[in-house]
Formats: C-alpha cells, sequence, structure tokens
C-alpha cells in the first residue's frame, strides 16, 4: 500500500481533504447550472427536445485548469401531479479525479420539481462516491421546505421558501430575459449546499459584450458576474461566479475562479468524451513549503507568514489560544501555532464555551448509536480525567481503522464503526462520536496539514475535544505518540458537524485552494 510520512509519523494512504470538499465543492456548485426552465425553440446540438417541447436534455464538459475532469447534463419535462402540473427538473454532474495513486468517481444529483411558475414543491439531493452515498429528500409544507436526511440522528430542517425561487432560478431568469450590458438583478434563490439547502441572496450583473473562448469555436457572449451570499450576518458566506450567455440567455459557460473550474454547454459526444490525461487533485492542491524543521509536528512552536492573492488570510485562518495570527497586510498575515500544555492555565476570554450542538448526535456523528456508545465504554473505563480519556480514544480510533484509502466518500461515525476504513474525515467523525458517546463535547476542524511525503501542506480534517477548561486538538489519523498535535496543523475552522451549518463550515476552506503561500518564519 502507499505509505504517506506525516514528518515522522506514518499513515497508510491517506485522503486529502482539500481533494475531498474540493470535489464536494465542485459537485454543489456545478450541479445546479444550465437547467433551462422551459426549451428554447431552437434547440442546438447540445439540447435535445420531444415533439411537444415539453423536455429538453442538456449536456456539459467541466474542466479544472485546462484539464477535463467531468460531465454533466439536465434534463427539463413536464408532468402532472395529482392534478397539478409540474416542471421537474433533473440534474446530474460526474467528476472522475486522481489523488495522487488512487482515482475516484463522484456524483451529484439534484432534482426540483416546480409549479409552472417556480414554487418550489418537492427537492431530491443525492451525492455518491465508489459505492457509498448520502441522500436528502425535500418537500413543500406550506411557506417551508422541509428537508429530511435518511438518518435518524438527523432532525428535519424547514426553510422558509416564500418568496424564494428554487435551484435553476438564474438560469430561469436569463431565459425568459436575457440581460443587456449594465442591466442589474437582485433575488432570493435556494442554493443546494453539502446535505442542506440554504437561501441566497442572488446578485447578477451583465457587462459588454465580448468574445469568447468555447472549446471548439470563438462566440460573441455576454459576460454576467454573479454573487451568493447566504449564512448568518455575522457569519456570511460568498460564492462568486462568471457566467457567459448568448442572445438567448442560454448559459454557454461558466466560471468558478475559487475552484479554477470552468464548464461548457457541449454535445452529448463531447460531454461524454474521455479525457486524455487524469487530473490530479491531490497533486495540484498541495502548498508547497520548505520545512526547517525535522518533525514539525513534535514541536512546541512554530510560525509561519501567509501570503494571499485573493483573500487576507487574517480573515481566513483562525485566531485562538492556540493559534495567533497578526495582519501584516491585506494580503499577508503572521501565524503563531503553539502546542497544547495543560499545566498552563487558560484564561477566561480564550476558553470558547461548547453549545448544545457539539454534544447532540447529528447524521454523520451518531454517538447515540447503541454500537457506538457499548464501543466508548471500552476505552479507558472508569477514567475520569477528561484529558486522559480523550488521548485514549484517539489512540483507540488510531488503531480501530485498519484500511486506508483514498477512494471513500464522507462516512458516518455508524459506516465507520463497520466498514473500519477511511482516512481524515472518518478519523474525525468516528473520534468525535466516541467523545460525544462519553459526553465530552466535541467538534471537528478543518485546516492545513504537513506532510513530508508531498513537502507540503495538503488539506486535513481532525478534531478539538472540550476538557472541562479547554478544547484539545487531537489527531486520530496522525496518532501521535503521547497524543495531541504538535504545530504542523494550521486552523481554519471547526464545525460541529450539525446539518444547519455544514455547508458554511466546508467552505471556509476554499479560500487557500488558489493563491496561497506559505512559508516557516521561525525554528
Amino acid at each position: 500500500g502507499n505509505t504517506t510520512r506525516y514528518e515522522g509519523f506514518s499513515v497508510r494512504g491517506p485522503k486529502q481533504l482539500l481533494g475531498r470538499l474540493f470535489c464536494a465543492a465542485l459537485l454543489q456548485l456545478s450541479g445546479c447550472h444550465p437547467a433551462p426552465s422551459v426549451p428554447g425553440p431552437n434547440p442546438s446540438s447540445s439540447e435535445s427536445s420531444d415533439a411537444r417541447g415539453e423536455s429538453s436534455t442538456t449536456w456539459e464538459s467541466l474542466y479544472m485548469q485546462g484539464v477535463k475532469i467531468g460531465h454533466g447534463w439536465t434534463r427539463t419535462s413536464v408532468e402532472t401531479d395529482d392534478g397539478q402540473t409540474l416542471r421537474h427538473i433533473h440534474s446530474r454532474v460526474v467528476l472522475r479525479l486522481k489523488r495522487f495513486d488512487d482515482e475516484t468517481e463522484q456524483a451529484m444529483d439534484i432534482e426540483s420539481r416546480e409549479t409552472m411558475t417556480g414554487d418550489v414543491q418537492a427537492v431530491t439531493m443525492a451525492t455518491s462516491s465508489n459505492g457509498q452515498g448520502v441522500r436528502c429528500e425535500g418537500h413543500r409544507e406550506g411557506e417551508h421546505l422541509v428537508l429530511s436526511a435518511q438518518s435518524p440522528d438527523a432532525p428535519a430542517m424547514r426553510t422558509n421558501v416564500q418568496g424564494v425561487r428554487g435551484f435553476f432560478a438564474i438560469e430561469q431568469s436569463l431565459q425568459q430575459h436575457p440581460m443587456v450590458a449594465g442591466e442589474k438583478r437582485e433575488f432570493r434563490a435556494l442554493l443546494p449546499l453539502f446535505s442542506q439547502v440554504v437561501v441566497a441572496e442572488v446578485r447578477m450583473e451583465a457587462g459588454t459584450t465580448e468574445l469568447t473562448e468555447l472549446i471548439d469555436r470563438q462566440q460573441e457572449l455576454t459576460p454576467i458576474d454573479v454573487v451568493m451570499r447566504f449564512g448568518p450576518s455575522d457569519a456570511t458566506q460568498q460564492i462568486e461566479q462568471r457566467m457567459w450567455t448568448d442572445g438567448d440567455g442560454q448559459l454557454l459557460k461558466i466560471d468558478i475562479s475559487a475552484l479554477d473550474q470552468t464548464s461548457y454547454r457541449v454535445t452529448e459526444n463531447e460531454a461524454m468524451r474521455s479525457a486524455s490525461q487524469a487530473f490530479d487533485l491531490g497533486m495540484r492542491t498541495t502548498i508547497a513549503v520548505p520545512m526547517p524543521y525535522d518533525n514539525i509536528h513534535g514541536e512546541d512552536r512554530a510560525g509561519y507568514a501567509i501570503r494571499m492573492t485573493d483573500h487576507n488570510p487574517a480573515e481566513v485562518f483562525f485566531d485562538g489560544p492556540l493559534q495567533r495570527v497578526t495582519e501584516r497586510s491585506e494580503h499577508e498575515a503572521i501565524v503563531e501555532v503553539t502546542a497544547a500544555d495543560l499545566a498552563q492555565e487558560m484564561s477566561v476570554e480564550d476558553r470558547e464555551q461548547p453549545t448544545e450542538a457539539d454534544r447532540r448526535p447529528n447524521r454523520f456523528i451518531e454517538s447515540t448509536d447503541a454500537a457506538i456508545v457499548a464501543e466508548a465504554q471500552r476505552v479507558a473505563p472508569g477514567e475520569t480525567d477528561l484529558a486522559k480519556v480523550a488521548y485514549a480514544m484517539e489512540a483507540y480510533v488510531h488503531g480501530a481503522i485498519e484500511q486506508k484509502n483514498y477512494a471513500d466518500a464522507f462516512a458516518t461515525a455508524k459506516q465507520v464503526a463497520q466498514s473500519r476504513s477511511g482516512d481524515c474525515t472518518e478519523h474525525a467523525v468516528f473520534l468525535a462520536a466516541l467523545c460525544r458517546a462519553r459526553e465530552i463535547p466535541a467538534r471537528v476542524v478543518l485546516g492545513l496539514v504537513y506532510v513530508r511525503d508531498y513537502h507540503g501542506f495538503a488539506g486535513h480534517m481532525w478534531n478539538e475535544v472540550w476538557i472541562g477548561d479547554r478544547w484539545l486538538p487531537l489527531d486520530a489519523t496522525l496518532g501521535r505518540p503521547g497524543g495531541g498535535i504538535g504545530v504542523g496543523h494550521l486552523k481554519l475552522a471547526a464545525a460541529d458537524l450539525d446539518d444547519s451549518n455544514i455547508g458554511a463550515s466546508f467552505l471556509s476552506i476554499l479560500p487557500v485552494l488558489k493563491g496561497t503561500e506559505i512559508e516557516v518564519i521561525s525554528e
């Protein structure tokens, strides 16, 4: 098997979280695009329509950094349900990527049933990867869309959709009324985000028609900048895209710069054409860093100068008691990382209290599952020192997950308990579940870890558990002797993995995907 070294500690076959979240974000953001509200009167070669004009299919090719990574299709039809005429839109995106030595295929399906005026009546979202997947279904109840996951630990989510358009509102708006240079539009629309549905504020602004590069030709198209904002006022997230439409409002090209991803409207044959080379997401998303330390994960303190071309690192990287962030300029910050020292008293202002969501089960962390509860009780039985229990849990998970691989989907803790396979995300959800089962608040952390074999920082997920006066970082993937982590981790965000905020938490990793430089500044 493949062996990767986290600075002196070997982990067989790690899966790169940055790559996985990258895939998930690609699927989420790509899966709700070229969907015609009604077929055009003269379908292009990339669109087919039946004789009555009640159904159509469009095809797309997806590229990353100029390399073909997948395809998508969207089918629109009209159906009748209990005497009500509904428009059924089904969009599917399939990605085939390489992550270091392993190849994986990931897919996402989004379905929406709407009235002919655009009111959403039912939705389905499903993601799959190599045989494992997650599925959510939603239906309309009055002013709300009620979304349920296939898990007893995931309560139904209710989203007020009064006055809110559906997943495909952008496309429908453009086709019904093509935009012209200088025109602006604003409306609210549903956005499928990982396992949840959020309401996004959509802002669109059209530019002057320009000669645009497509796969097989150049064409005069109208560029449209689209910004989607969502989330609470104190933690608003934003997704930016540029789209190009023809005179009929048909979307022919979409660019998501943060992901280095471009999709093109194409024929079915072009969409299904195999790529000439596999896109190695693992290697292309690792941030190369010269490392002066022999073992950064065994050090107690380190400093990093982080520069970002498109973001302020002081706003991207987490600032807390073990990771102090100082802004040097709009695009540079100093990050000082300190290893946990339980002998040092934690100041009151640094004691960020756990929330109820850090304690309760959810559909990724099934901490009340009977098998998980029983397994948790077998680790350090009778021990009352929470730190000792936490370290014992970390060591237990490191040994319990025997098969390490890149190909697994984002499995739940219950699935990990059964399969004993996975990598950083599986280690993290399993450890969180075991700790919560012992009534120790636990959450996952999204960020970067230094990997010696790759000579740089790669995306990663680890844990923090509450031991009464502080959050203690743990990394069961690393399995460091003595427990915990050193200073080779850079934290971006923490997440309880509750369905109400999981999407926004995962998006916190997107800013580091492009234009990030990391330099070690202290030894």
